[in-house]
């Protein structure tokens, strides 16, 4: 839940971008700037965020994900029509996207033997195709019924707050976590981008995700101004296409 949060709020300026556009009164060369700065911060942390996380444990570390969540909401919230401000929201959760990349497989880690980890870790694997599958349609059903797009923001300032709560509640660190002795090998920044699997993956995941951010990024406007069609479709358009993103995580 709280890794969904994440992608949740990254989505907000995509879904509903036309309403955003509008009210702030910038067009697609902005609003592109306005989706891509979401990931600065969230890039910039994902390098020392193992060494974060190992310093201050998974409880903190997510906290600090979540509060950055909370924090990015209320301060679009207040934005008015400055989008500067907007971008400054967005920053700020883009941060606790970073961080919960790194969280989530580090916080499962511990609780499985190495030959057990694929189906835990594919849910997980879920976080991000999971809330655009659900989160593009529900962003425009909220604004369309409340007339407002500022109430998604206002919706998903309630749910980060909610997890936060649970998140507080429920989790506990495994007592007899599962550490595998090569698993204890200290961390070597010069082995990490020496390693050419890693520098291809890296690769692959970054061309993977720029196709994805330049079209689905874009496509509700594409659908509402081009095909002069709702916004609803152009969201469920979106949300169809995560689906089966979604589904193939725990199955790989």
């Amino acid at each position: 839940l709280a890794g969904f949060c994440m992608p949740a709020n990254m989505g907000k300026t995509m879904w509903v971008a036309p309403l955003v556009m509008d009210a702030y009164g910038f067009g697609p060369d902005i609003l592109g700037w306005v989706n891509g700065i979401f990931y600065v911060l969230g890039a910039l942390i994902a390098f020392p965020a193992a060494s974060f996380v190992r310093r201050l444990g998974i409880r903190w570390s997510v906290t600090i994900a979540l509060i950055c969540a909370i924090v990015g909401n209320a301060v679009a919230l207040v934005s008015g029509s400055s989008v500067e401000i907007l971008m400054v929201s967005r920053v700020i959760e883009g941060a606790g996207f970073g961080l919960m990349g790194v969280i989530g497989v580090t916080a499962i880690t511990p609780w499985f033997p190495k030959e057990k980890r694929g189906l835990p870790l594919g849910i997980w694997g879920m976080w991000v195709a999971a809330a655009n599958a659900i989160t593009p349609m529900l962003d425009a059903a909220i604004a369309e019924a409340t007339g407002n797009f500022m109430s998604v923001w206002q919706f998903f300032l309630a749910v980060d707050v909610l997890v936060l709560i649970l998140f507080l509640v429920v989790y506990r660190d495994p007592s007899d976590p599962y550490i595998d002795e090569d698993e204890k090998v200290k961390f070597s920044y010069h082995e990490l981008f020496t390693n050419k699997a890693v520098i291809v993956l890296a690769l692959v995941f970054f061309f993977e995700e720029g196709a994805f951010i330049a079209s689905q990024g874009f496509l509700s406007t594409y659908v509402t101004t081009y095909l002069d069609a709702s916004l609803m479709v152009g969201t469920g358009l979106v949300s169809a296409g995560a689906i089966w993103g979604a589904c193939f995580s725990p199955i790989a």
